[in-house]
């Protein structure tokens, strides 16, 4: 299949994969749409009003019901409105810091109206099917990609994550995006893809704090292939330093607007959503609970659920069999990620944040199941023919 096929079979499977999650998923509004549609609607031009009326239809229509109830029953029957008072003004900043989706939905709004968000959401899953399924094409073959993409479509775990009306879709792709163009660099060693990464990187930035770990999942590589004395630690390298000028770029233009920083992050959680005074030693207070976390959450959680600690497994083993460089930073990315949970950790956030693990999930389960089962059992087959092969000898004339 050459390239220009595969980009259009995965343009409509990625629209019929978006039309078979999104009908498959109950919950595809949270908390978080209330505030990204109301800003979204803020950029569209409309009145307080009404985006505060249109980002409440938006949540009704598309949210858990037990959600809504609960958000109902806080209200008492209160319009909703998204109250920014001088102490939870970092807040309602934090989610200024992400504009992509919601300037998204802004650009499609006087076409589309409320259905623009579903676009956005449709625009995400077909990003990631395109991602996934011409990008492995090129780094591991046709194979691959396809066991990789329809693991992405089909996966419970993630999917609802991909089609949700916030940012996550729209980060998740991005970040496959991400990996998959440092991949396709390190492989063929082709500027394009380093322009690429550094576009998706900012991107990436822009639409969640996730952008900012992927200098890491490079830097690590690189480190990784200098150890093992591999010439892959050049391009590596060039990864790392392409990926870190726009999440440095990024970190330093929301600084300077007066945007909250590291430690207000910190303060998130033990304030409530800085809905009380700060507290005096929030990294005193994350490293009190990274522990238990970690160790409870993470670790015991992960051996508790024997299905996903036998996929990621399968993830690595894949990885490691491929015994190419460029899988190091899908490799290094399942070390990366939980880092943002480490942060931030929420238990009820859990599946949300590690969510972006799953693209390097998939991709190491299709090259397992490439490299490992499928060449392995012709190998089988192979030698169990030649051990029941009967040679008849030949009589003596």
């Amino acid at each position: 299949m050459t390239l220009n096929r595969a980009l259009l079979l995965s343009l409509v499977v990625g629209a019929a994969g978006w039309a078979t999650i999104w009908f498959s998923t109950d919950a595809r509004a949270g908390w978080d749409s209330l505030v990204y549609h109301k800003y979204a609607f803020e950029y569209a031009g409309l009145d307080p009003d009404q985006q505060d009326a249109l980002s409440w239809e938006l949540f009704t229509r598309y949210g858990s019901p037990n959600l809504v109830s609960y958000v109902s029953e806080t209200l008492d029957g209160r319009a909703w409105h998204f109250d920014v008072e001088p102490i939870s003004r970092r807040w309602a900043l934090q989610y200024r810091m992400r504009p992509a989706y919601p300037t998204l939905v802004a650009a499609g709004y006087p076409l589309l109206g409320t259905r623009s968000p579903l676009a956005v959401s449709a625009f995400a899953v077909v990003l990631f099917v395109v991602t996934t399924f011409v990008g492995l094409k090129m780094l591991a073959g046709q194979r691959v990609a396809m066991i990789a993409t329809g693991l992405g479509i089909f996966n419970l775990l993630f999917t609802p994550w991909l089609v949700a009306l916030m940012t996550d879709g729209l980060a998740i792709s991005l970040w496959a995006v991400t990996l998959t163009s440092g991949a396709l660099w390190i492989a063929q060693r082709r500027p394009i893809w380093l322009g690429a990464l550094g576009l998706a990187v900012l991107a990436l930035c822009l639409t969640r704090p996730i952008g900012v770990l992927a200098p890491a999942v490079f830097g690590l590589s690189a480190i990784a292939a200098a150890v093992a004395r591999a010439d892959a630690w050049r391009p590596l390298l060039a990864a790392t330093l392409v990926a870190a000028v726009p999440a440095l770029a990024a970190t330093t233009v929301f600084a300077a607007a007066g945007f909250p920083g590291f430690f207000d992050l910190l303060q998130d959680l033990p304030t409530g959503h800085f809905s009380t005074p700060d507290i005096a030693d929030p990294v005193g207070w994350t490293v009190s609970n990274v522990g238990y976390q970690v160790t409870q959450t993470l670790l015991v959680g992960l051996l508790a659920r024997p299905l996903v600690l036998a996929l990621v497994a399968g993830a690595v083993a894949g990885l490691v069999l491929a015994g190419r460089w460029w899988t190091a930073p899908f490799l290094a990315s399942l070390l990366v990620i939980p880092i943002s949970y480490v942060v931030h950790p929420e238990t009820s956030e859990l599946a949300r944040t590690l969510a972006p693990a799953w693209v390097s999930v998939h991709a190491g389960l299709a090259l397992f199941v490439v490299l490992g089962a499928i060449r392995w059992r012709a190998r089988v087959l192979e030698l169990a023919d030649r051990l029941t092969r009967h040679e008849t000898a030949t009589p003596a004339a």
